[in-house]
């Protein structure tokens, strides 16, 4: 008779049906209670048309805007922060939010601005937000100097923001100083060389 090493012979035995349960588990979706972990989200271009249908824009105009954008959630929460949160018709915010690669951003600029200056023209921020690199950057220089500095207007403030440059801070090692005069790159021949007469 042959003798069976028991621990082993359950060790196989079992080992089969636990890869099977394995399977099976992942194959069953998951309980309602861990649903939410699972769940898909709303379609972005359903949800950006939602919200720029709230926002009183046109069906035409709001299929181009969805269709066209590579991010369209990012599109619609821009229009809608911007439309419930200032004066801004949503038309207006749907073009400058178009036009900007960072609308989230955009969308922070405009509403901090006008929520923490007083009485700002909002087509005047909507443009200079716009034409900002960095609007949320932009955001806080135009806030910080229109709360501390006397008698300026977000108007100016906005201005000289946008104006605002980074200095040069490297020179490149063959920077040379505007006075300094260069060296001639070659020297001219004082007497002209005459060529030698064809024949």
């Amino acid at each position: 008779m042959r003798h069976i090493d028991l621990p082993r012979y359950l060790l196989r035995l079992s080992g089969a049906p636990l890869a099977i349960a394995g399977l099976l588990a992942l194959a069953i979706p998951p309980d309602p209670a861990a649903a939410f972990l699972f769940q898909t989200q709303r379609n972005e271009y359903e949800t950006c048309a939602a919200n720029l249908l709230d926002a009183g824009i046109d069906p035409p105009i709001v299929a181009e805007a969805c269709g066209e954008v590579l991010r369209p959630r990012d599109l619609a929460n821009c229009v809608e922060r911007i439309t419930r949160q200032t004066s801004v018709a949503g038309l207006d915010a749907l073009l400058t939010c178009r036009q900007v690669r960072r609308p989230l951003e955009l969308a922070s600029c405009v509403v901090d601005i006008n929520r923490e200056t007083e009485n700002p023209a909002l087509p005047e921020v909507l443009d200079t937000c716009r034409r900002s690199l960095l609007p949320k950057r932009f955001a806080d220089c135009v806030v910080g100097l229109s709360r501390r500095v006397d008698d300026l207007t977000p108007t100016n403030a906005m201005a000289t923001c946008l104006d605002a440059g980074d200095p040069v801070v490297d020179f490149a090692p063959n920077f040379i100083p505007q006075d300094a005069s260069l060296p001639p790159r070659f020297t001219p021949l004082t007497t002209p060389v005459e060529s030698p007469a064809l024949p």
